[in-house]
């Protein structure tokens, strides 16, 4: 667990030491920083055995999904990314195996083969970035990186359900956990959202992943924020040379 509310000498932008997540810590950097190769990052997670799909959107990329503890047996998953919400729900895309577990992104996830047990989402050699200060507020779907107590009345904030077939509301006095995903849809004033599954096209290749269509910050590696960029978008000709961090992971520019 770490959390950072201050700006101390040698916090930002240096390396921290192998650091260990549960479902309901805090995890609030306000700064970013790195978790070098071999010290390892884990954020444990309890997976049900009903086969239904789990949030999940942390703020590393995850190199490994493993049960019981880092260097358990790995999970063979499935993944559903967001695309859009339509007037039939919420739709999500089926992913391959091989695509990259981007840092910041949520997923809806869940194992092949499940069981109830405890689920470890292991990075490594990565950069844990900051998030903003407030809950996104555009349609679509993001993930939260600290606990998000919903204080008002909650009409677009949703939550998947207890079933993983559904979004539905969130009341006031509800909260969203630490690395969990919630979409936020403002076209209506329906109790529930339906989950629309989109299988991947056989052969199809490139396929851009979307934040709600939403522009993506992005930092220097000091941890300050630089500017945004559409999704799929490239570093700015104006920009200095070198490496900046998206929820996507690192970008450089030569």
């Amino acid at each position: 667990m770490v959390e950072i509310d201050r700006k101390d000498e040698g916090i930002q932008g240096n390396a921290v030491t192998r650091m260990v997540g549960y479902d309901s810590c805090t995890l609030g950097p306000k700064y970013s920083f790195t978790v070098p190769e071999e010290t390892g990052i884990v954020w444990y997670r309890k997976a049900e055995n009903d086969g239904g799909w789990l949030t999940v959107g942390l703020p590393y990329a995850v190199k490994k999904v493993a049960w019981e503890d880092a260097d358990g047996e790995t999970i063979t998953s499935e993944r559903l990314c967001f695309e859009e919400i339509t007037g039939d729900g919420a739709v999500f895309r089926e992913m391959e195996a091989d695509e990259a577990w981007q840092a910041g992104m949520p997923y809806l996830w869940r194992p092949s083969e499940p069981r109830e047990s405890v689920v470890c989402f292991y990075g490594e050699d990565t950069v844990v970035q900051p998030q903003e200060s407030d809950v996104e507020t555009t349609d679509g779907f993001y993930a939260v990186f600290g606990r998000y107590d919903i204080k008002d009345d909650g009409k677009t904030v949703f939550l998947l359900d207890d079933s993983g077939t559904r979004f539905v509301r969130a009341a006031a006095g509800s909260w969203v956990a630490p690395g969990r995903g919630y979409l936020v849809y403002t076209g209506t004033a329906f109790h529930s959202v339906r989950l629309i599954e989109n299988e991947l096209p056989a052969g199809a290749e490139g396929i851009e992943t979307r934040m709600g269509g939403c522009l993506l910050p992005v930092y220097g590696t000091d941890g300050i924020k630089r500017g945004e960029i559409c999704p799929g978008g490239h570093i700015p000709e104006e920009w200095p040379e070198g490496m900046y961090i998206t929820p996507f992971g690192k970008m450089i520019k030569k």
